[in-house]
């Protein structure tokens, strides 16, 4: 018997997804059998034993590759066309298997249980196979397909691609909502890579779609009700998923979207397409301004912000309400940091501003744009001086030592070497224990030889910091030089 029949031999056993099961000597098989096959990227050899059309070994078989091409992103034009090929039959391969997934035994298809892995691959791998099967399937879209369109077939260019997707929209059943919001999803995609020029069936689509995710009114949602909950909750992302879209696409539905801003009251990340759409519709501003004072939830006020920055050629005082919100409900916010900055609404003077009071939010402010724009420590010249001025003073007023714990954490979060020889005073001076490690800490993930031979000079004068120094060291050490301040 040869080395790889031995080898087939052993596969045959059963299948499991890891090497944890329940199940010990299937875990000996992925460890010492099915591992060391994927080691070494023996594609041909998986190929092999999938064409032997076994529905243990092709789900092996599979699985080797999905791992191996996960680095391997170069193939040779025979292999490519082979994996194709079993890209195209597993797609299609209904048989059962039974493996181990943790400590459950599922029962599931090849088709169901490899399929969701292929959106993962290369695209100039699977596009091809993944096109023509859904080009060529009939009846009732399933989940697998939903996602086969979403993920991998709407990110293309091709000209075929859209009837595909009206002739899968037309076919999903009333009540599947997952399908759906898989279906608006590949229209958008499509609408990002290609212009879409009749938008009259997608339009018809889309308020078909809403017929069918009618609010829940006379149906009370239950706690302990977990079906109808989930039911809901799938409407609620088709709705908000059909308006965004609905927005990027540019399609008639202002009567419906208006109506659907107006009933918001939680975060939806789709508001500011809908404000780039409608930002000369006064009725929208109108509905944006009227929420903006009626709703205390700090995300939601995070995306009206956003949409009035937008807006702000319609809005007289655009620049007061939106410092007035952020200041008001403490809001730290990358996404909304970068549009601020991008009409000059943030800029070094107020950074300087927010500095200078230091109350923690506004440091938490600073620290989070800082962590987004590393380069403005060397580009503004009065923050870097104001850092430096407060890295070197001492004293116990309780507003410098939360700056001085912001300033220490800026410069561990940007593994600024310019400013961390500044640390060691801060160490040798400070009595919180808490800004001592951080100043440790930065010292000697990111101080020079110069800077740490320094520091053990130090120590060796000092018994107390060199004691604490010690026991600093012996923490890191068992959280493998990982410190989480």
């Amino acid at each position: 018997m040869s080395y790889k029949e031995k080898i087939i031999k052993e596969l045959r056993k059963g299948y499991t997804i890891d090497p944890i099961s329940p199940n010990d000597e299937l875990n000996s098989i992925f460890d010492h059998v099915f591992k060391p096959v994927v080691k070494r990227k023996d594609l041909a050899f998986l190929i092999d034993i999938f064409e032997m059309n076994e529905p243990i070994l092709r789900a092996w078989s599979f699985l080797g590759i999905y791992l191996i091409l996960q680095e391997e992103k170069s193939l040779q034009e025979d292999i490519k066309r082979s994996i194709q090929n079993v890209i195209k039959e597993i797609l299609h391969d209904n048989r059962e298997i039974i493996y181990y997934g943790g400590s459950c035994e599922i029962h599931t298809s090849l088709r169901e249980h490899h399929a969701r892995r292929i959106p993962d691959l290369e695209n100039s791998i699977v596009f091809e196979p993944v096109f023509e099967y859904c080009k060529s399937f009939d009846g009732e879209p399933d989940i697998i397909l939903g996602e086969l369109l979403e993920k991998i077939v709407s990110k293309s260019k091709n000209s075929d691609v859209l009837p595909i997707l009206i002739k899968h929209s037309k076919n999903v059943p009333d009540d599947n909502f997952t399908i759906k919001i898989n279906i608006i999803n590949t229209f958008e995609n499509l609408g990002n890579e290609s212009i879409i020029n009749d938008k009259m069936i997608i339009n018809d689509i889309f308020k078909k779609f809403l017929k069918d995710v009618k609010e829940d009114t006379s149906e009370s949602i239950q706690r302990d009700d977990s079906k109808r909950a989930l039911i809901s909750s799938q409407k609620k992302r088709l709705r908000e998923s059909i308006f965004k879209a609905a927005a990027i696409l540019d399609l008639d539905l202002e009567k419906e979207t208006l109506i659907f801003v107006d009933s918001v009251k939680f975060p939806f990340g789709g508001l500011v397409h809908i404000a780039h759409k409608f930002r000369k519709n006064k009725r929208f501003k109108e509905i944006l301004l009227n929420k903006l004072n009626s709703t205390n939830n700090p995300n939601l006020i995070i995306e009206i912000l956003r949409a009035i920055i937008i807006l702000k050629e319609e809005v007289i005082n655009w620049k007061g309400l939106v410092l007035e919100n952020i200041e008001k409900y403490n809001v730290v916010d990358g996404k909304l940091m970068e549009e601020m900055q991008q009409t000059d609404l943030l800029n070094e003077t107020m950074i300087l501003n927010y500095l200078s009071k230091g109350n923690r939010w506004q440091l938490d402010f600073i620290r989070e744009y800082l962590d987004n724009n590393p380069e403005k420590i060397n580009e503004w010249n009065d923050l870097r001086h104001e850092l430096i001025s407060i890295l070197e003073t001492f004293n116990d007023d309780e507003t410098l030592l939360l700056k001085k714990e912001f300033a220490l954490k800026v410069i561990l979060d940007l593994e600024n070497k310019d400013l961390v020889h500044l640390c060691l005073d801060n160490f040798i001076n400070l009595k919180n224990e808490e800004l001592k490690k951080f100043s440790l800490f930065a010292i000697i993930n990111q101080g020079s030889e110069e800077l740490m031979f320094k520091l053990k000079q130090y120590l060796n004068e000092n018994d107390e910091d060199k004691a604490f120094f010690k026991k600093f060291w012996r923490h890191i050490k068992t959280r493998e030089w990982k410190y989480y301040y």
